[in-house]
């Protein structure tokens, strides 16, 4: 079975975002880590990525005013 395929999508964070904090925000932050990989998700090759306002609050599920505070 091809990666495409599988129903297990595996994925490696860069070290970069590992040590850039985020993950220590996780708990005291939920709106930010969610908006920030959704960020991630929607970079391409060269980690540049540039969602609208209204494709943060459809992909993390939050209000518009918390994704507005948390971009």
């Amino acid at each position: 079975m091809d990666a495409a395929s599988s129903p297990i999508q595996f994925g490696r964070a860069p070290w970069k975002i590992v040590m850039s904090g985020y993950l220590k925000q996780i708990s005291s932050k939920p709106t930010a880590v969610s908006v920030y990989l959704v960020y991630v998700t929607m970079a391409n090759a060269e980690w540049l990525s540039y969602p609208s306002l209204d494709t943060l609050v459809k992909a993390t599920g939050k209000s518009r005013s918390a994704v507005s505070d948390a971009r």
